[in-house]
């Protein structure tokens, strides 16, 4: 009897039984109305994320490599530590001839003999070496470049290596790199300028011939506009000339001249407004042509220190002026010689001079100090509140916070 119950066909009480579709369907009709309906979705949407992934291999197929996949999990760590900022002075070799510039929430260091990177959490990424004597350096949000200003090479890099390097026929005389990877440089060989234009492959694109002499480069941050600035000589006066370009094409979309102008410095604010210094003359332009602001000085401008909420003017007299981003003016100090940074905040401006910190607060209009015991060489912006002190052979990390 036992034996029998073993294979006993009807179900035993709370049994599940297995139904056919075609049972199921009979009588469920309405579920099995809406299990058709969700499993025809399903399919479609699996349908279109294989094409989308096959589309996406086909269009971007030059960008699968295995120096790409290399970099993508190599630039995790520095993506991470980015957000994690943790050291509080980072040393490296003493140089003669230093340039400076955060990148990636750490610091980067060109000098005569070589480079050197720092992540965000004190931890040396880079370190190459070399012989320049006047090296440049530039970065962006992914790329580093360095070149030998009056020498011939210029040299790219990502967090943890060099991904390119080139060589001019002139002397350089100006570089720029954009976020998207695009770098434009500028070469002198006699009377004429060359500007040669890489696209974020380092791919020659674009090379423009100039009968002047090219001063300043500017690329917007996503490598689509390209701003050249070239100077010549007319009756005497100096005749400089703005032209933007689509980026890797001969197209001008503007072109700007402005007589007795010797440019300084020039650099995109943004993608659309373009801020260009004279030795007594400051100009703030847009992309679609126009002169938002222009201002003429009786003294000459001797720097230019260029921020994100504005910028600054150390003038010829020792004084120094401060504009917001439009042009207007936020604040003077007759006392401004030995003001060799500013960086100008939306809530507060901080000044360096050899071992004093100057903090203008712009709400209240009142003003702090910091004294050091060590030579600052270079003010750097993290953020709001916190600031990088280089020096020669140290750079310090301060928390104005605490």
């Amino acid at each position: 009897m036992r034996l029998f119950k073993l294979f006993r066909t009807d179900p035993k009480s709370g049994e599940k039984i297995k139904l056919s579709g075609e049972d199921f369907a009979a009588q469920n009709p309405y579920h099995a109305s809406v299990a058709r309906e969700y499993h025809i979705a399903q399919l479609v949407l699996f349908s279109l994320l294989a094409l989308f992934v096959i589309l996406s291999m086909l269009i971007r197929s030059d960008d699968i490599t295995y120096e790409n996949f290399f970099y993508l999990f190599k630039d995790i760590h520095a993506a991470v530590d980015s957000e994690n900022v943790t050291f509080t002075s980072l040393v490296y070799n003493a140089d003669d001839a230093q340039d400076f510039d955060t990148y990636r929430g750490g610091l980067a260091v060109a000098g005569s003999s070589g480079l050197t990177v720092f992540s965000a959490t004190g931890r040396q990424t880079l370190s190459r070496q070399w012989n320049m004597n006047a090296p440049r350096l530039h970065t962006s949000s992914r790329y580093i470049l360095v070149y030998d200003q009056g020498g011939t090479d210029f040299y790219l890099f990502n967090a943890f290596s060099r991904i390119y390097s080139g060589k001019v026929k002139g002397n350089l005389t100006c570089a720029a790199v954009s976020d998207a990877g695009w770098l434009a440089v500028a070469s002198q060989n006699g009377s004429s300028s060359v500007i040669s234009v890489y696209d974020k492959y380092n791919h020659l694109k674009a090379e423009h011939f100039k009968n002047a002499f090219a001063t300043a480069l500017a690329l917007d941050q996503k490598g689509n506009l390209l701003a050249i600035v070239t100077t010549d000589t007319l009756q005497g006066h100096y005749l400089t000339k703005i032209e933007l370009y689509a980026a890797g094409t001969d197209t001008l979309l503007r072109e700007w001249s402005f007589e007795g102008l010797f440019p300084l410095k020039c650099a995109f604010a943004d993608n659309e407004i373009l801020y260009l210094t004279g030795t007594d003359r400051m100009l703030i332009l847009n992309t679609d042509g126009e002169i938002l602001s222009d201002l003429s000085f009786t003294q000459k401008i001797t720097k230019a220190h260029y921020s994100e909420q504005g910028y600054a003017l150390n003038l010829s007299d020792g004084s120094l002026q401060i504009f917001d981003r439009n042009g207007e003016l936020l604040g003077a100090r007759d006392e401004g010689e030995n003001i060799h940074s500013v960086l100008v905040g939306e809530d507060r401006i901080y000044m360096m001079s050899e071992g004093e910190l100057m903090t203008y607060h712009r709400e209240t209009g009142s003003s702090t100090s910091q004294t050091f015991d060590f030579s600052v060489h270079e003010l750097l912006w993290y953020s709001e509140d916190e600031l990088l002190l280089c020096s020669r052979s140290i750079a310090r990390f301060l928390n104005l916070k605490s």
